[in-house]
């Protein structure tokens, strides 16, 4: 039997047109390919928070979104009492400034491409040991560690594979800036809750430095070069305003007398004339061989081009142009739900994602301290009801209720159903024991 060889062999399919360079190496298109553009520095980070309000907005609308409306606990078991058990952790969130603090964190996550939580719980065991729940005396405070205060270099790993943690973090060293110097204090992961930025896929053939691999990217990194272009037109505008009426006098004989002796000396004193007059006599007295023109430039399809940046920016960053720049939609039938309604799906991902395990880890510890049954987190919804809106609503509760009502009544009168077999199928046993407590004598009470 023969032996067929089979080769690799290289096609390479597609469109080329040798007159136009369409597909060859002339084709301008085929030199186009990612480069990368370099890493912001956490100075840089900074000073786009602090100087640039849109990169300021950029960071902080997505965590203001995600708790502004907050969260309720749910317990297993919703017994009467239970609301007493979400006090204790209303109060201790309010003690240490829960909200706030994990807000902050959600930002400096974003800016900085990472950070940490440092739980302040008093246990009677220093950092670098094991939180002990059982051993819990009280919870004071959540402090924000950003990513380039936690000493990546000296990080301590778990090595070894028969334990549960391998390969992730044992030990970090943070920073403190205490008074005037930093206090580098090594700190156990129990006490921890980790932050990540925008998280990449980490190889070998990466020239992300593995700092950046392991905490993520800044969410600046992505859009710098949108907020740069963005920035450098509304700049350009700017200048073109200070330019909005150019005026062109022709003078005669200018390049001779320039060459003169003198010569700029003598064409300075006319425009200062001219001007003078302009503003006396609101008139230019010109020789005969002199003209005067007066150019205004044209801003027409400024506006457009300026919002073709603002539609790349928003794009870029995941808002909508409604919350980013609080611009109306364009288009005769634009309303701007659809785009509210899908960063709203976003911020609830989000909330389920990164908000809902650093809740979680802090609730499970007030649960350990205090002794209390632990809750699940119900974040509430994002969109809220206007009075309007609540009113109509109750009105079509009540007018479901109302038919509802004459349909069972029109029943018990065909003989269909019975009234208890109706309040049976409303109230189950409720409405009977309210009625049966109700009629129950109260005891009178006895002193000891």
């Amino acid at each position: 039997m023969e032996k067929t060889a089979i080769k690799n062999i290289w096609k390479f399919d597609g469109w080329a047109n040798l007159f136009s360079g369409l597909g060859t190496r002339a084709d301008k298109a085929k030199s186009t390919r990612a480069v990368p553009t370099g890493f912001l520095t956490d100075e840089e980070k900074e000073i786009i928070y602090a100087d640039d309000g849109l990169g300021a907005r950029v960071i902080d609308l997505l965590p203001d979104d995600m708790m502004k409306q907050g969260w309720r606990y749910k317990f297993e078991t919703e017994k009467e009492g239970l609301e007493n058990f979400s006090a204790v952790y209303n109060q201790v969130f309010n003690e240490i400034r829960g909200v706030h603090k994990i807000n902050q964190a959600l930002k400096w996550a974003r800016l900085y491409g990472g950070c940490i939580i440092l739980l302040g719980v008093i246990d009677g065991e220093p950092l670098d040991k094991p939180l002990n729940l059982n051993k819990i005396k009280a919870f004071e405070n959540l402090k924000i560690i950003p990513r380039n205060n936690v000493m990546y270099g000296t990080m301590e790993w778990q090595m070894n594979p028969g334990l549960p943690r391998y390969g992730q973090v044992e030990y970090y060293p943070v920073a403190f800036y205490t008074g005037r110097t930093y206090e580098t204090v090594r700190v156990h992961y129990s006490r921890v809750i980790e932050l990540h930025g925008i998280e990449i896929p980490s190889s070998n053939a990466s020239i992300i430095p593995m700092e950046y691999r392991y905490w993520g990217l800044s969410v600046f990194q992505r859009i710098q070069d949108r907020l740069k272009d963005l920035a450098g037109a509304f700049g350009s505008l700017s200048n073109l305003l200070n330019e909005l009426t150019i005026g062109k006098y022709k003078y005669n004989g200018l390049a001779d007398i320039m060459s003169s002796e003198g010569g700029e000396k003598l064409v300075q004193d006319r425009l200062q004339i001219m001007d003078l007059m302009k503003s006396v006599f609101h008139s230019v007295l010109m020789d005969k061989d002199e003209d005067f023109i007066r150019d205004t430039v044209s801003f027409a399809g400024v506006s457009d081009v300026l919002y073709q940046f603002m539609m790349m920016t928003s794009a870029a960053t995941g808002y909508p142009m409604t919350k980013l720049f609080g611009i109306s939609p364009g288009g005769l039938n634009s309303t701007g739900e659809a785009d509210t309604y899908q960063y709203y799906d976003m911020v609830r991902a989000k909330q389920e994602t990164e908000l809902l395990p650093i809740i979680g880890k802090i609730v499970h510890i007030i649960s350990q301290w205090q002794r209390i049954p632990e809750p699940k987190i119900v974040f509430n919804p994002l969109e809220q009801m206007t009075e309007k809106e609540q009113a109509e609503l109750e009105e079509k509760k009540a007018n479901t209720e109302y038919r509802k009502m004459e349909t069972y009544q029109g029943y018990i009168d065909m003989g269909i159903m019975s009234p208890e077999i109706v309040e049976e199928l409303e109230f189950g046993r409720s409405l009977k024991e309210l009625q049966k407590k109700a009629a129950e004598p109260e005891l009178p009470q006895v002193e000891e």
